[in-house]
């Protein structure tokens, strides 16, 4: 909130209103800032040549009318539950010696693309911009210090939809399912797990390594899920390359990136709060025009790293931690990606309903329902006892309360990895959908899956763990 200025005077919204109103500036505030301002009140009155006031007007006055009231999909025991387990799990993951700067949560529900809770951390107290303390909130805006990256590194930033990241190996479930689509692997083939892995294109250049140089030998694509054998999924990006070089590099249709978007990546979900930012699915378009000016005359090309980087997450994708969750209930539900929003309802003063919030479905994901179904079970066993996330679900009741979930550790240079983690549960049948990102947080199961973890102990009414980073896994 704060006070009607020369930003609104120039914007039609706000035609009615005087230099004395106070105004929603961000956030639900402004979204449905004409729910909440009312009606002003009107008195005439009949004043003599002498300025004597004569009493007022008859039938020539119009009461004031109340703002409505606002109602949130935001559960407030939900809320708080996501807001504590961000900063216990950052404080844990601090105390064995991780920068853990910055995060976010977001709970969904994934039925219908309501945002249960939503936290960011470092956060402020929006009351400050009531004080007229000018350095406080200047202070809000001001760069980090080196180690602690700047816009990532602004208090003021809603991490949630506004920090673009590099998805690491969360990106992994939905790289499965369109190089399913596409024909490039299928759910009964076979791929080699090696602990490193040649790019047949230049084989001459460094091998591409695995996060664990170990060997698998040849495993299931649900199985490179479990265990996120990143030299599995070098190859499905390779072969999207492949095939796109012999179809004449001029079909960007032959690509996965294609898939990619229908989850919403790539573009604002369309969130109903503003300065939602819409990350980035790179593809030959985007670099050639990216790197139109670059003097590297090979910088604007599609090479094979473009797309092997981007089947693990990595190289130039970034998203929100709002478009994996949104990407993670469509998922879940089978397939229907829909709008997310914060809006429940509207009601006047007394209660009378104004605007109830319905589901705005988005797209349906062009994927066999068979498929999809196959890469949800796949991540179940993310969780298991063979998974990366075994240790921070270690004595979750996986057998009442199946959790399908996938580990994701980015590398961001030159910063300690972000920590990533997404989960669906119950997986058989999905109520809430959770997302964690940790900012220097290390692998994945280190500091944002035992923050979900807890997210999800409070959900199911089961005794609150406390965040632990020991195990590293992606």
């Amino acid at each position: 909130m704060g006070p009607f200025s020369e930003v609104e005077q120039k914007d039609p919204r706000f035609a009615e209103y005087d230099p004395n109103d106070v105004v929603g500036k961000s956030g639900a505030e402004l979204s449905y800032e004409q729910y909440l301002q009312g009606t002003k009140g009107i008195t005439r009155y009949l004043v003599d040549s002498s300025g004597r006031n004569l009493g007022p007007l008859p039938d020539d006055s119009s009461p004031p009318v109340p703002g409505d009231d606002v109602y949130l999909s935001i559960d407030e025991g939900v809320q708080q539950l996501a807001v504590e387990s961000l900063e216990k799990g950052m404080k844990a993951a601090q105390s064995f010696g991780l920068p853990a700067n910055a995060g976010a949560v977001v709970v969904m529900n994934p039925d219908d693309g309501s945002v249960v809770a939503m936290a960011s951390n470092p956060t402020f107290d929006p009351n400050i911009f009531a004080t007229g303390n000018n350095d406080a909130i200047a202070r809000l805006f001001t760069p980090s210090q080196p180690g602690n990256p700047c816009p990532t590194g602004c208090a003021s930033l809603d991490r949630a939809i506004q920090a673009e990241y590099p998805p690491g190996s969360t990106f992994k479930p939905f790289i499965a399912l369109s190089a399913l689509r596409e024909g490039l692997t299928n759910r009964d083939q076979s791929i080699d797990c090696p602990g490193a892995w040649p790019v047949p294109s230049d084989p001459d250049a460094d091998p591409k390594l695995n996060w664990d140089p170990v060997s698998h030998g040849f495993i299931s694509l649900a199985h490179a899920l479990v265990i996120s054998c990143d030299t599995v999924f070098y190859q499905l990006g390779y072969r999207d390359w492949d095939r796109w070089r012999d179809a004449g590099q001029d079909d960007n249709d032959t690509l996965l990136q294609d898939m990619l978007r229908t989850f919403s990546f790539g573009r604002p979900t369309g969130l109903d709060i503003p300065s939602e930012k819409g990350g980035l699915i790179p593809d030959p378009n985007w670099k050639e025009s990216y790197y139109a000016d670059s003097p590297d005359q090979y910088a604007h090309l599609w090479l094979p790293g473009d797309e092997i980087n981007m089947s693990i997450g990595q190289g130039d994708v970034k998203v929100t931690p709002l478009q994996l969750a949104t990407a993670f209930s469509a998922l879940a539900n089978g397939g229907t990606v829909y709008r997310p929003h914060v809006l429940e309802k509207v009601r006047t003063a007394n209660g009378d309903p104004v605007v109830e919030a319905k589901r705005h479905v988005s797209g349906h994901l062009p994927f066999n329902k068979k498929d999809i179904e196959y890469v949800r079970q796949a991540l179940t066993g993310v969780v298991g006892p063979e998974g990366t996330a075994n240790t921070a679900f270690r004595g979750f009741p996986l057998d009442r309360i199946p959790v399908a979930g996938k580990t994701g550790t980015a590398e961001v240079n030159p910063f300690v990895p972000y920590s990533w983690f997404a989960a669906m549960a119950p997986a058989n049948d999905p109520q809430y959908v959770v997302v964690s990102l940790v900012e220097q947080g290390g692998h994945g199961s280190q500091s944002a899956a035992p923050i979900v973890r807890r997210v999800l102990d409070g959900l199911f009414g089961l005794p609150l763990t406390d965040p632990t980073t020991k195990g590293a896994a992606d």
